[in-house]
């Protein structure tokens, strides 16, 4: 048995984690997940992911297994592309201070 089996996701519709791969009339989607600036507020569009996501007992596993994997697109462990980039980005700077500090 996998830990996905154990998921809130699980059998629910992959349009509600992932409305980035389907097309919404007049949405821009780019190919890291995001959409045309001009389109305004995005969040709208994760919200029940979120909610079922808050409830997942396998949410810090679903986190990580999308890091491990860089997923690039839609929600996992409760995090929208934009969220899982940013954690990445500060992790990256982490490091990098940490390598100068002990390289001196």
């Amino acid at each position: 048995m996998s830990w996905t089996d154990d998921a809130e996701c699980y059998g629910q519709d992959p349009k509600t984690f992932h409305p980035d791969i389907f097309d919404e009339e007049g949405v821009e989607w780019f190919d890291d997940g995001t959409i045309w600036e001009a389109y305004g507020d995005t969040s709208h569009f994760y919200d029940e992911a979120r909610e079922i996501c808050g409830r997942c007992p396998v949410r810090e596993r679903c986190l990580v297994e999308a890091q491990k994997r860089k997923e690039r697109f839609g929600m996992w462990g409760g995090l929208t592309p934009i969220e899982r980039r940013r954690i990445e980005r500060k992790d990256r700077r982490q490091r990098l201070k940490e390598k100068r500090a002990t390289a001196t």
